[in-house]
């Protein structure tokens, strides 16, 4: 996959790269097998972002914390919802 993405030019050590330019996807891949797995889609020099989040959600203390809050926010709506019928 990244044979020759450096190509010497032949002279002193020196080396000179190939860009290859990818058209991205207009939406992320289908999940992967048993996993369900997928990956998110790069917009532009935030592949680091990307990296951070997935991470973060593989995390099992940060993916708890976060559940909570989803949960919490939509108990919070579902309230707000109640009290504007009464």
């Amino acid at each position: 996959m990244l044979e020759d993405l450096f190509v010497e030019d032949g002279g002193g050590g020196e080396f000179s790269h190939q860009v290859t330019t990818v058209k991205s996807a207009e939406k992320p891949p289908a999940p992967r097998n048993e996993t369900k797995l997928c990956g998110l889609q790069n917009q532009g020099a935030t592949c680091y972002l990307n990296v951070l989040i997935q991470t973060l959600l593989y995390t099992p203390a940060f993916r708890g914390m976060y559940s909570m809050m989803k949960r919490a926010a939509r108990q919070q709506k579902l309230n707000g919802f109640l009290i504007e019928m009464n």
